[in-house]
């Protein structure tokens, strides 16, 4: 939504109402609106924004469900030919790293696809924020500093974490404390530390008994952590999880 705001201010500001224009959407999931009725996704609701102000532009959403970059690299050349854009909107990278793609690989899509726009006159925009393009006071302000990491000045303040909609897989409430789980996939081990950030900082969850850690050997998401009663925990083996021997720190005030 705020990458929506960000390109209608920019059109008011920028862009000239004489002529109209096409803004090509080339995004996944989240652009092409999986699940919510396609009116509300937020390319439609750009383009209602742009036509309740009688700004002479409309928006042409590409976007497909599961896409990644190397698919839209390979559906762009003919894109920019049907509906010739003014401006060009990237939000493509999660299904590459759900996938455990290579990084290499996507940094060369969207590179790839920033070139044929721009060599077609398109204007692009490419969907997140690196920290320079932030006024941040010294600190740590973000999770990447919070866990240590340090950031460069183009570095993306949070990187992807594709499929955290999926808030039972990361962790799992037992009792009184939760389990941290050590995913499957690399790229998805990266929704881990932000659960793991606000159950240590925030006020209302500070103190919160972590039984597994994510850094232990075996693999474990929480899909498979089922509470039976008070007293039984079971833990399905499924293709995320490794035939290892899964030690769980429970204290007696589970």
């Amino acid at each position: 939504m705020r990458l929506a705001f960000f390109l209608f201010a920019l059109l008011c500001s920028t862009l000239p109402a004489h002529a109209a224009k096409t803004i090509l959407v080339m995004g996944d999931s989240l652009s092409a609106g999986y699940g919510i009725r396609p009116e509300q996704a937020w390319p439609a609701l750009l383009g209602q924004r742009l036509s309740d102000k009688r700004l002479d532009y409309s928006v042409a959403n590409l976007s497909i469900s599961g896409e990644t970059t190397a698919g839209g690299r390979s559906r762009l050349d003919a894109a920019l030919k049907n509906h010739k854009p003014a401006i060009v909107v990237i939000a493509l990278g999660a299904n590459d790293g759900l996938r455990g793609l290579a990084l290499a690989q996507m940094r060369d899509n969207l590179n790839a696809m920033i070139d044929m726009a721009r060599s077609s006159g398109a204007r692009v925009a490419l969907a997140g924020m690196r920290l320079h393009e932030l006024d941040l006071a010294s600190g740590p302000r973000t999770l990447s500093r919070l866990e240590g990491d340090g950031l460069a000045p183009d570095d993306f303040v949070v990187y992807s974490m594709p499929s955290s909609y999926f808030s039972r897989d990361p962790i799992a409430s037992i009792g009184t404390g939760v389990a941290l789980h050590r995913m499957y996939y690399n790229q998805r081990n990266r929704e881990v530390p932000f659960y793991k950030t606000f159950l240590t900082y925030h006020p209302d969850f500070a103190g919160t008994p972590f039984w597994y850690d994510n850094h232990s050997a075996a693999h474990i998401e929480g899909g498979d952590v089922l509470n039976i009663n008070e007293t039984t925990l079971a833990v399905g083996i499924s293709e995320e999880e490794k035939p290892l021997r899964l030690h769980f720190a429970l204290g007696p005030e589970l």
